[in-house]
C-alpha cells in the first residue's frame, strides 16, 4: 500500500469517527437550544428558547421532537430548517406553540415537509395559512387559539396525510355550518376540532362534503371534549339531534334523496309531459 492510499485511509477513519461524534453533540446549537438523548446518547428531542440561524451541523437521525419558545418570532421561515440531517425520519413533531407568530411562510413546510409528522402552533397570532401541500408525512396540525378569521380548510387538505386538525378558538369558528363542503377534499380526515356544540346540518353542504371519497365513513366535526358535534338545525327530522359522526354516505344520500336528483329524468316521464304540454296547446 503506498503512501497516499494509507493517507486516504486514516482520513476515511477520522471523518467517519468525527460523523459519529457529531451525531452524539448539542455543541452547534448549544447556544439556543438543549437537547435530550437516549441511552445510547443519541439526540431524540430539540428545545430551543431561541431560534438558531441553522441546524445544519446537527446531527439528528434520531430525533423526535423539536420544541420553541422564541418569543420574538413574527415571521415564521424556513431558512433554519434548511438542509436538517435528520436521516429518513418522518415523525418529528414541531412544537411552536405559545408565541407571536403572524406569519407561516411556505418555505417552512419546504423545509421540513419530509420529516414532519405534527405541526403545533397553538397560542400565536396566525391570520391565515399558507398551502400544506409540501407536508407529505403530516397526519395532525393544531391552530387552536390564533386570530384565524377563515377556516383554510383548502389549503390544509392540500397535506395528503392530514388526520387530525385542532382550529378552536379561533374568530372562524362560525364557519361551522359550512364545514362539511369546506373540508370535502380532505379524503382521510378523521378528526376537526371547532370548539361548538352543535352545527346546522343542510344537504346542500352535506352532499358537497360526501360526492368525495373519505376513510372516516361519518363527518369528522368536534367539540374540544372530544364529543361529535351535534345537528341542531336541519331541513329534515333525520338529521337533527344526530351525532355528527353518524352521519355518513348512504344516510345523506337517502335523506336528501341524493340518487332520484342525480339521475337523468327517465324517458317516458318526459314523453308524458310533453304530450301533456302539447294537448294544453
Amino acid at each position: 500500500m503506498d503512501i497516499l492510499s494509507i493517507i486516504r485511509v486514516i482520513l476515511t477513519l477520522t471523518a467517519d469517527s468525527s460523523s459519529k461524534d457529531d451525531c452524539k453533540t448539542c455543541a452547534p446549537i448549544k447556544q439556543f437550544c438543549s437537547c435530550k438523548t437516549d441511552i445510547n446518547n443519541r439526540i431524540y428531542q430539540v428545545t430551543c428558547k431561541t431560534m438558531p440561524t441553522s441546524f445544519k451541523n446537527v446531527c439528528l437521525n434520531f430525533l423526535q421532537s423539536m420544541k420553541f419558545s422564541d418569543n420574538t418570532i413574527r415571521r415564521l421561515k424556513g431558512d433554519p430548517f434548511n438542509n436538517m440531517r435528520v436521516g429518513h425520519s418522518n415523525s418529528v413533531a414541531f412544537d411552536f406553540n405559545s408565541g407571536i407568530i403572524e406569519v407561516v411562510e411556505p418555505s417552512l413546510f419546504k423545509a421540513v415537509g419530509n420529516f414532519a409528522f405534527e405541526l403545533s402552533f397553538d397560542s400565536n397570532r396566525i391570520k391565515s395559512f399558507p398551502s400544506a401541500k409540501d407536508l407529505k408525512f403530516v397526519s395532525r396540525i393544531s391552530l387552536a387559539s390564533n386570530r384565524l378569521s377563515h377556516v383554510p380548510a383548502f389549503q390544509l387538505c392540500e397535506a395528503p396525510s392530514l388526520k387530525y386538525i385542532d382550529i378552536h378558538d379561533n374568530p372562524a369558528v362560525r364557519e361551522i355550518n359550512a364545514a362539511p363542503a369546506s373540508f370535502k377534499y380532505c379524503s382521510k380526515l378523521r378528526s376537526v376540532i371547532w370548539g361548538v356544540k352543535s352545527m346546522n346540518c343542510q344537504c346542500s353542504t352535506l352532499l358537497q362534503y360526501f360526492k368525495h371519497p373519505h376513510e372516516f365513513s361519518g363527518l369528522p366535526f368536534y367539540n374540544t371534549k372530544g364529543d361529535p358535534v351535534v345537528c341542531s338545525q336541519s331541513s329534515f327530522k333525520a338529521f337533527r339531534g344526530m351525532q355528527s359522526s353518524k352521519i355518513d354516505k348512504r344516510l345523506v344520500y337517502s335523506a336528501c334523496d341524493y340518487s332520484f336528483a342525480s339521475k337523468p329524468m327517465p324517458s317516458i316521464c318526459l314523453i308524458l309531459i310533453l304530450s301533456s304540454f302539447f294537448a294544453i296547446v
